[in-house]
């Protein structure tokens, strides 16, 4: 049985032979990885169950500098500029320690003004059909890897739209109805569902949407507000799937923090997999039980609390809970929360793969 075999007979319910792992890495991770295991591919050196894939977008960083000068916001010689316009800015190298791959995220589109100041910048052309002319091979390369094949559409749309325009803004956009917050909403949903239809038709396993909408004391935002703006472009994207696909395709989502408040409208619009269930504020054990009947869930081990912090023996014990629950019929991947930083020891991240490449049956 392949990785991949295994990853979707426990999304199917089906009986696996052991618990699907992911594993998301930060460079400085990698080099730690590295040094143990002689390799930054971590799908090699970790024996994962998927390969992520995303669109192949091409913009200018240039355009964007220029649009940008044109909109009063100047760049520091350090920034750099994402292909969707997004700037982030290089800290003092000696505030950042070990973690030299943080940025931070600037928002260019902070003072925009006018609907037509958006439609004229740089943006990528999410049409051509060169952004997705490499994903048949990608996902033909990863199947004969015995790899499940995610096609990445995280950042959905509400993220992008604040990175571009800062929280604040967008949600005064919003409540204000100024058509700033819409059309950015819209043009990122649209992005999203155009790529998604091309993901199925390339013979993707799996659909990975999301955006942040939890912190760890709820939601980020009224529960009503999240239903008018964002639920229903999340519909249109999960839509676009169904009508693509010519056999099952799972659709995951991802959000931080605890976002229990929406997991049945998550489940309504027909998301599958839910990532991650956060053990720092969200119940794992419960919020399985709630829902298992309808969810598979994907990433429960903590990368505030039990990977950085708890020793092997802590690593295992998580572990272990989670095969209780696959036994019992729920369907779980096994993964950190989060993207593994320069602060989790090897000895937890290598417990945690090995733990996960034990038969399932004989986890206890």
């Amino acid at each position: 049985m392949t990785e991949r075999d295994n990853l979707l007979r426990m999304l199917s319910g089906e009986k696996a032979d052991h618990l699907p792992l992911d594993v998301w890495m930060t460079e400085p991770a990698r080099d730690l990885m590295e040094s143990h295991t002689g390799s930054r591919d971590e799908v090699e050196a970790l024996g994962l169950a998927v390969e992520r894939i995303g669109p192949a977008y091409t913009s200018s960083p240039e355009s964007w500098i220029q649009a940008y000068r044109g909109l009063g916001f100047m760049l520091s010689p350090e920034a750099t500029v994402g292909c969707l316009g997004t700037v982030h800015d290089c800290p003092p190298a000696e505030t950042l320690g070990a973690a030299y791959h943080l940025r931070e995220m600037r928002h260019p589109l902070e003072h925009v003004e006018t609907v037509s100041q958006l439609s004229e910048l740089p943006w990528p052309d999410w049409e051509s059909p060169d952004a997705y002319a490499h994903l048949g091979e990608a996902v033909e390369g990863a199947h004969r890897r015995g790899l499940a094949a995610v096609g990445q559409m995280d950042c959905t749309a509400f993220e992008m739209a604040w990175y571009l325009r800062g929280m604040g803004r967008l949600f005064l956009d919003l409540v204000d109805r100024t058509g700033l917050g819409d059309w950015l909403l819209d043009w990122f949903t649209q992005r999203a569902v155009h790529a998604v239809g091309q993901f199925v038709r390339s013979g993707f396993d799996i659909v990975w949407l999301g955006d942040d909408v939890g912190t760890q004391r709820g939601m980020m935002m009224a529960v009503p507000f999240w239903r008018e703006h964002l639920k229903p472009r999340l519909a249109q994207v999960v839509q676009a799937v169904r009508d693509a696909e010519t056999s099952p395709v799972w659709v995951a989502y991802h959000s931080d923090g605890d976002v229990r408040e929406i997991i049945d409208d998550l489940v309504e619009v027909g998301v599958d997999v839910l990532n991650p269930v956060q053990p720092e504020c969200m119940p794992v054990v419960q919020t399985v039980g709630d829902h298992r009947h309808h969810l598979a869930f994907w990433g429960m081990i903590g990368t505030q609390s039990t990977m950085p912090f708890g020793t092997p023996s802590d690593v295992k014990m998580a572990v272990t809970e989670l095969a209780d629950l696959a036994r019992d019929g729920a369907r779980v991947v096994l993964s950190p929360t989060h993207m593994i930083e320069p602060d989790v020891p090897w000895e937890n991240l290598s417990t945690l793969v090995k733990a996960s490449h034990m038969p399932l049956f004989n986890l206890r």
